[in-house]
């Protein structure tokens, strides 16, 4: 599976998530990504500092 079409699965389902819990999938959805972007910053950082 592709990565757009991996990412039209996800977003077919997030379409499917009644209201009630859509603030908690948001909060779990965003803060994953944060989470992800502050670990690959941390990596190219480290790497960075090491080749130098």
């Amino acid at each position: 599976m592709n990565i757009s079409d991996l990412k039209t699965k996800v977003l077919e389902e997030i379409q499917l998530v009644p209201e009630d819990p859509l603030m908690a999938l948001y909060n779990l959805v965003h803060s994953f990504r944060l989470q992800f972007n502050f670990s690959d910053t941390q990596t190219r950082s480290e790497s960075h500092l090491a080749s130098h």
